[in-house]
């Protein structure tokens, strides 16, 4: 018997969903691949805005959303950036939307990269030269991390991939409708191209996909 697996995702901002939702279908087919049953993977992942206007926390305006949007054919992603502290932003936004749920069937993930998301955009050179169509080298393009498993080490990641891509456009910028164009242009293909066997070296990663393995086997989908 076929099964069907629906992905919603609550993003901290905008640009998140770009990149996040190539990342988690790609994560989440290979890791059905391995089901003894066959699994249909949503085409795309279901965002979750919460409604600002709703009275309460974030925390409760996220679980508003869960409840309305999704049902027991959904994983949930929770994206909160970790910050220096990972265990702290998990348990704020992860297992406390968990026992806020209750007895909602849906299985709740945590993506939370340490510091910004934008640190696992940097774990491979070859997918940012692809994606900016350049040929400079990491060194070249400021990429500071010795390895994927570092990337969570770089300060201010956001900005890193930002100076990468100022660094291909050079002193012509062009101009875009007076809109200077920015690396959160590519996040889409970085998310669509990245290795996963890279991002399988960042432990945040490692720790989001023993999650998505964990809710898997929940469902029945995994042994």
């Amino acid at each position: 018997m076929a099964e069907y697996v629906g992905l919603a995702l609550r993003g901290e901002g905008n640009t998140d969903y770009r990149f996040l939702e190539q990342v988690l279908i790609r994560t989440t087919e290979e890791l059905c691949s391995s089901a003894t049953k066959q699994v249909f993977i949503g085409e795309s992942v279901r965002e979750l805005r919460p409604d600002k206007n709703v009275p309460g926390n974030e925390r409760h305006r996220t679980s508003q959303v869960v409840k309305r949007d999704t049902n027991q054919e959904f994983i949930v992603f929770i994206h909160a950036d970790g910050g220096s502290d990972w265990e702290k932003k998990y348990n704020e936004h992860v297992q406390a939307l968990e026992q806020e749920l209750g007895s909602r069937p849906e299985q709740i993930v945590g993506v939370v990269p340490v510091r910004e998301m934008e640190a696992w955009t940097l774990v491979d050179g070859d997918t940012l030269r692809k994606a900016f169509k350049t040929n400079l080298k990491d060194e070249e393009l400021g990429l500071s991390a010795s390895s994927p498993a570092r990337v969570e080490n770089i300060s201010d990641p956001k900005k890193e991939l930002n100076n990468a891509y100022e660094k291909v456009l050079g002193p012509r910028v062009i101009q875009r409708r007076g809109k200077k164009p920015t690396a959160a242009d590519f996040l889409t293909e970085i998310g669509r191209e990245v290795p996963l066997t890279k991002l399988r070296q960042v432990p945040s990663f490692q720790r989001f996909e023993a999650d998505l393995r964990k809710a898997l086997v929940a469902r029945g989908i995994l042994e």
